[in-house]
């Protein structure tokens, strides 16, 4: 486990990710150690759940960034830099 998730989990199990962390930073963080957890890079991102709807989204848009990603649909950075990879493979 590295450092980044060794450290959000400490702060959930005391109490204090409310208090030290912005909600939505923590959110990012628990979804990107979530997503680490259960996809490795041999997993495709088109077997992810919001597959359908960030091609949908980009669709509708003549340029997208990982930023833009991680906003719309409120994941972290390494999720949605998969989504814009294979975006732009495709």
């Amino acid at each position: 486990m590295d450092s980044k998730k060794q450290r959000l989990l400490e702060l959930i199990l005391d109490g204090y990710a409310n208090k030290l962390l912005d909600k939505t930073e923590a959110i990012e963080m628990i979804g990107d150690a979530t997503y680490a957890a259960c996809c490795d890079s041999t997993t495709s991102i088109a077997d992810d759940e919001l597959y359908t709807e960030v091609v949908e989204y980009a669709a509708n848009k003549k340029q997208i960034s990982t930023s833009d990603l991680q906003r719309r649909f409120k994941i972290g950075y390494a999720r949605a830099a998969r989504f814009k990879e294979e975006l732009e493979d495709n």
